[in-house]
């Protein structure tokens, strides 16, 4: 005889459809995932197991972590579900992650071009890597014309009597290479 699975209850889903509850698992988020079939569908074997119920508290859940900038897996989002699982939801819901992840960088460009990779991150919570790869894709390397630094007014700037880090501060280099560029000055000067 075969096994009949014990139906908690029947709920709909976020586009109205009934489904049999067969378990609910606690969130913290003061909402269960249930999962279930479909109700009147045939259950078991060759018919598939229990899938989650997209409950309006789910989707609802699904939809804040979306806006606070995503999350791929059930550990993050603090639910009781496995990464296939949440990315089949997010199908469902019509979430794209990358496209999502696109609009979030997009909508944050203005300050990742004037802003300071450190000051991009603390401002917006992210890490100094993500900020300085979405800065390469978005605006390409920043590159500066061959020679630059032996134009007249910046030469004087690098030769300065000035400690190398407020140089390379005003420059927007690094101290080493205000070292370098000032030891090719010099030595240009010298023949």
């Amino acid at each position: 005889m075969a096994r009949v699975a014990a139906i908690l209850r029947c709920i709909a889903d976020i586009w109205g459809d009934l489904w049999d509850v067969r378990e609910e698992r606690p969130t913290p988020h003061g909402f269960p995932v249930c999962l279930g079939w479909p109700h009147g569908m045939p259950r078991g074997q060759g018919a598939g197991g229990p899938r989650v119920v997209v409950t309006t508290e789910l989707a609802r859940h699904m939809e804040w972590w979306r806006a606070a900038g995503g999350a791929r897996s059930g550990a993050v989002l603090g639910l009781p579900i496995g990464a296939s699982t949440i990315k089949r939801i997010r199908r469902l819901l019509g979430h794209h992650y990358i496209a999502d992840q696109a609009a979030w960088w997009e909508a944050r460009a203005e300050d990742l071009a004037d802003l300071t990779i450190e000051a991009f991150a603390a401002r917006h919570g992210c890490s100094v890597g993500g900020a300085s790869q979405a800065r390469a894709a978005l605006f390409g390397p920043s590159l500066r014309p061959a020679g630059w630094w032996r134009a007249p007014d910046v030469a004087a700037v690098i030769l300065a009597d000035r400690p190398r880090a407020d140089i390379a501060d005003d420059l927007g280099i690094s101290v080493g290479t205000v070292g370098r560029l000032r030891w090719m000055l010099q030595q240009d000067r010298h023949r």
